[in-house]
């Protein structure tokens, strides 16, 4: 018999190892069409402003329920010379799959409603979730990045 200690969480109760090992992004803010192929290792996006990296992360963001990691509208995801449509695809790997999972999130011109699909099949945003589970943290998101920790004139050391 073998006890999970406080500090080793029980494996079972852990959510499957995943990680996306194909992003596409269609007339997505400002991209016509650009894919990016991963292999599970940590990835750095560099560039100068304005060439696209944070497009990228929301695109990805869209996969997974609610308005993405800008809370945009639909209409202001489009690409400005694109059909007003948009549409974020990817292919995930990892525990639990025999084949790569192909999920993805549209709109067509003209419609806030999304579209998602999951192997070619209509589902819920909802169920985005329980495939692959994203998590992001923005500057906005805590006041610790916009303001300082202490307060005026007081000192504090950075961790």
């Amino acid at each position: 018999m073998t006890i999970a200690s406080e500090d080793e969480p029980d494996r079972a109760a852990l959510p499957a190892a995943r990680h996306v090992q194909r992003l596409v992004v269609t007339d997505f803010r400002c991209y016509g069409r650009a894919e990016l192929l991963f292999d599970g290792r940590p990835v750095v996006l560099s560039g100068p402003n304005g060439a696209g990296k944070t497009n990228l992360l929301e695109g990805l963001s869209m996969l997974s329920p609610g308005r993405g990691l800008r809370h945009a509208r639909s209409a202001e995801i489009a690409r400005r010379d694109g059909a007003g449509g948009w549409a974020v695809a990817a292919a995930v790997v990892g525990e639990g799959l025999a084949a790569p999972l192909e999920i993805g999130t549209a709109t067509v011109p003209g419609s806030e409603r999304r579209q998602v699909k999951r192997d070619g099949a209509q589902v819920t945003q909802a169920s985005l979730a329980r495939e692959l589970s994203i998590l992001w943290l923005t500057p906005t998101m805590d006041r610790l990045w916009t303001e300082g920790a202490a307060p005026a004139g007081a000192s504090w050391t950075a961790w």
